[in-house]
């Protein structure tokens, strides 16, 4: 299942899952400290980071603001 970590609250991501369900995960379940904003893949209780979509989904988040901008 696909995650994005949308907030870290104690020992927990809080993770907006397929569907658009939200989910506690225990940082625990993943192989480093996620960050606000990260993909990830879940399953059998392990998270594992997906940084390459993340950064082209942060790259075309900014270019969507940047043209944003523009257009005022």
């Amino acid at each position: 299942m696909k995650g994005t970590v949308d907030r870290i609250e104690e020992n927990f991501a809080v993770c907006e899952m397929e569907g658009r369900v939200m989910q506690n995960i225990p940082l625990s379940a993943f192989p480093e400290q996620p960050k606000d904003g990260d993909l990830f893949d879940y399953e059998n209780g392990i998270a594992v980071l997906r940084p390459t979509e993340t950064a082209e989904r942060k790259e075309e988040i900014q270019s969507l603001f940047e043209r944003l901008k523009k257009k005022k």
